[in-house]
């Protein structure tokens, strides 16, 4: 407390005691900030488990799977149906699989490379097609 009160009866203009307060601040808080992002390991959003998920299984056997199943499948993007929806293929076959902006991560995947997409199968009630609403593109 006593800082604040040095930046509140150390004279100046006001305009200069709020600049002072603002220096006061940005100081306190990058210093936070700095030390939470090291101990961390880095600057972005927080981790978390990293251990086994979902036994990979092919497309044929994730559009038998009921609706809702957890699903890990190595294939290929092989075309953009639109808005996010992408024929996937593996040596199984193929299926429609929904991959919105947040499940590419910033990657960039091309239709001849490989991909780990982990998702849920959906079947939605008033049709009989089945997808992948995937979670997660990770390039191996």
């Amino acid at each position: 407390m006593h800082y604040i009160s040095f930046i509140s009866h150390s004279g100046g203009t006001p305009v200069i005691r709020f600049l002072m307060l603002c220096v006061f601040v940005l100081a306190l808080t990058s210093g936070a900030g700095a030390a939470y992002a090291n101990e961390r390991g880095g600057w972005g959003p927080p981790g978390g488990y990293t251990g086994p998920g979902p036994a990979p299984v092919t497309i044929k056997q994730a559009l038998s799977m009921p609706d809702g199943s957890w699903v890990s499948i190595k294939a290929n993007v092989t075309q953009f149906l639109g808005d996010k929806y992408y024929t996937v293929t593996d040596s199984s076959g193929s299926a429609v699989a929904k991959i919105g902006s947040k499940a590419w991560r910033w990657q960039n995947v091309g239709a001849s490379d490989t991909v780990v997409l982990q998702g849920k199968v959906k079947r939605p009630r008033w049709t009989n097609d089945v997808r992948i609403d995937v979670k997660q593109v990770i390039r191996p």
